[in-house]
C-alpha cells in the first residue's frame, strides 16, 4: 500500500464521518431546539417543525448518513485495495481494437 491510497483512505473517511456527524448534529438541533414559551402556554419547536418518532425525516436522514458511510468506506477500500492498478493522467490509455508498438 503506498501512502497515497492511505492519504485518500483516511480523507474519505474523514469526510464521510463529517457529512454523518452533520447530519445527526442536524437532526439532534432540531429534535431538541425549543423555543421559550409564549403567552398561551404553547411551546413553539424551532422553525415551526418537529422531528418526531413516527415522522418520515428520522428515517430518511439516517438512510442518508447509512449511504453516505457506506460509499466512503467503498471508495477508501477502492483507493487501498483496488481492484486494477490505478492510472496516473499522463499515462496513455488504449482503445479497444489499436495495438500498442
Amino acid at each position: 500500500m503506498t501512502r497515497r491510497r492511505l492519504t485518500i483512505a483516511v480523507a474519505v473517511l474523514v469526510a464521510a464521518m463529517a457529512s454523518v456527524g452533520t447530519v445527526l448534529a442536524w437532526m439532534a438541533g432540531v429534535s431538541t431546539a425549543h423555543y421559550p414559551e409564549v403567552s398561551d402556554g404553547d411551546t413553539r419547536i424551532a422553525g415551526a417543525y418537529t422531528i418526531t418518532t413516527h415522522d418520515g425525516s428520522w428515517m430518511a436522514l439516517a438512510t442518508l448518513a447509512a449511504v453516505i458511510t457506506v460509499v466512503a468506506v467503498f471508495i477508501a477500500a477502492q483507493a487501498v485495495w483496488p481492484r486494477r492498478p490505478l492510472r496516473r493522467w499522463s499515462d496513455p490509455v488504449d482503445s479497444p481494437g489499436s495495438s500498442a508498438p
